[in-house]
């Protein structure tokens, strides 16, 4: 049987599936499009095939929509051998995250033990409060944080905010944003040089 892989080179293609290593984007939701991405991951639909063009195009902002693979809700049944998280900014890369993908499930791989590379020189060797998909606040999700001290005094690296809450750093105009750090190590979340981007996409690496 024939699937699609997509290969982005400023625009999205659909190939056959060739007997090598393929990168696949599994999920790519834009900032403010009032989707949540924790719930889209945890629960949401695949999205179908037909959608792969429309959805995957940096071009196009997506609003109150998503795309998202099949191999998310079939995780455990694929040989995942690395997932890589990216934030663009004007279609440009601003954070690639790399994680070991083999014997995780769904939730598991965005861990700091599977942890291949970053763009943050402190992080491996500094402690985290948070590194999970689950998060913390129930809003804060993919969070990498590294400490807390009463909001003003919050720190850590990559965030994705679905809502707003107590905290003055994760209000915003619209959900969700994604916010980064733009230097080599933490920053604090309210006075830091901290970013947010357009897009968030989600790419597994299979091996076949």
């Amino acid at each position: 049987m024939e699937r699609p892989w997509v290969n982005f080179d400023g625009n999205w293609e659909v190939y056959p599936w060739q007997n090598v290593n393929v990168k696949i984007p599994v999920l790519r939701v834009s900032s403010s499009s009032g989707v949540s991405v924790y719930d889209t991951w945890v629960s949401g639909p695949s999205s179908s095939l037909s959608e792969v063009g429309l959805h995957l195009n940096l071009n196009s902002p997506l609003t109150n929509t998503f795309y998202k693979h099949p191999i998310v809700n079939g995780w455990e049944n694929w040989n995942i051998a690395e997932v890589r998280i990216i934030l663009y900014k004007h279609m440009i890369e601003v954070v690639s995250l790399t994680f070991d993908g083999l014997d995780t499930n769904a939730m598991s791989w965005f861990a700091k033990s599977q942890l291949l590379t970053s763009p943050w020189k402190d992080l491996k060797g500094s402690s985290t409060n948070f590194l999970g998909i689950e998060g913390s606040n129930g809003n804060r999700r993919f969070f990498i944080s590294s400490h807390y001290s009463g909001c003003g005094g919050d720190y850590g690296w990559f965030v994705v905010l679905d809502a707003d809450d107590h905290c003055g750093w994760t209000t915003r105009s619209a959900y969700p944003a994604f916010s980064y750090v733009s230097g080599s190590s933490k920053q604090n979340w309210l006075s830091g040089a901290v970013r947010d981007a357009d897009d968030l996409v989600i790419f597994v690496t299979l091996y076949l």
